[in-house]
């Protein structure tokens, strides 16, 4: 977590309609569910948030399956996730 200063502040996520400093991680899961750490990737970034959603909305997406079709990228990063879930505890 960044000092309320920092989160609140240049690096807010905040829907504002306007560029926003964060940093970016990338990582590539092999089949199994493990991080490639030849891949992992931390790079200064710039974003713009448009809208903001919050737990709630997002597990309702899920439950009523028009996460896939209305943010695609939910329905990918949910199966990445539960990929590496299920490594994780194994």
């Amino acid at each position: 977590m960044f000092p309320p200063s920092v989160g609140a502040g240049v690096m807010s996520l905040s829907a504002r309609s306007e560029d926003c400093y964060a940093l970016s991680l990338g990582v590539e899961l092999n089949a199994d569910g493990s991080v490639d750490a030849s891949s992992i990737i931390l790079a200064p970034s710039v974003i713009r948030v448009s809208y903001r959603l919050t737990y709630e909305q997002t597990d309702e997406m899920f439950e009523e399956g028009s996460a896939y079709a209305e943010e695609w990228q939910l329905g990918s990063l949910l199966q990445l996730a539960e990929r590496r879930r299920q490594y994780r505890s194994s």
